[in-house]
């Protein structure tokens, strides 16, 4: 069996499907998770805080929201803030 020859070409191949993994895992966690699993009482993702600096919105949060630094404090259900005894 004769030996295999390389070209250069040959060696980028692993670079090429590490950059096209990286693209699948940052398309899917930004059109996916960020908007279909992130609702307007969770707390401001990386994508929204980054959005923030180019006056862009890139979530579920209102604008103003996001200026504020997150969403508004919403009041807790009664019950849930009891205190432990010692």
């Amino acid at each position: 069996m004769p030996r295999q020859v390389l070209e250069l070409s040959d060696y980028f191949a692993p670079l090429a499907a590490l950059i096209m993994f990286a693209l699948a895992i940052l398309v899917f966690s930004f059109f996916v998770i960020n908007f279909f699993y992130i609702t307007d009482r969770d707390d401001l993702t990386v994508f929204e805080k980054f959005g923030a600096h180019l006056h862009l919105c890139l979530g579920p949060h209102s604008m103003s929201d996001i200026y504020r630094g997150g969403p508004r404090n919403y009041p807790q259900p009664q019950g849930t803030d009891k205190k432990m005894n010692s």
